[in-house]
């Protein structure tokens, strides 16, 4: 079994429900969708169909309101840099799972 140390600098939020987003990858300029699953002041942890890679900006679209506790101007028309990503598998579906870190704080 392997463990994995996080190394957070920042605080996160946990979201209730999952928060989608509507992105847009600058690389190629195609849309997606993805869900956030926590946030901090600096960063998210996402999930999508999309083939984000290391590096990879994007640019952030809320789809919903905001839960509470999640300050507005963190994700509206923000832009990301992908840090990390992998394959994530829930249940039966892969997903791509990334942490992006917010350039417009």
């Amino acid at each position: 079994m392997t463990l994995f140390i996080e190394n957070r600098i920042q605080m996160r939020t946990q979201c209730q429900a999952p928060l989608g987003l509507a992105c847009v990858a600058c690389r190629t300029g195609e849309a997606f969708l993805a869900t956030v699953h926590n946030i901090s002041e600096e960063g998210l942890y996402l999930e999508t169909y999309f083939g984000l890679d290391i590096d990879d900006n994007i640019l952030i679209h809320p789809r919903i309101h905001l839960p509470k506790g999640i300050t507005r101007r963190l994700l509206d028309e923000n832009v990301g840099i992908v840090r990390w990503a992998k394959p994530v598998m829930r249940g039966e579906h892969y997903f791509r799972g990334a942490g992006v870190k917010l350039l417009i704080n």
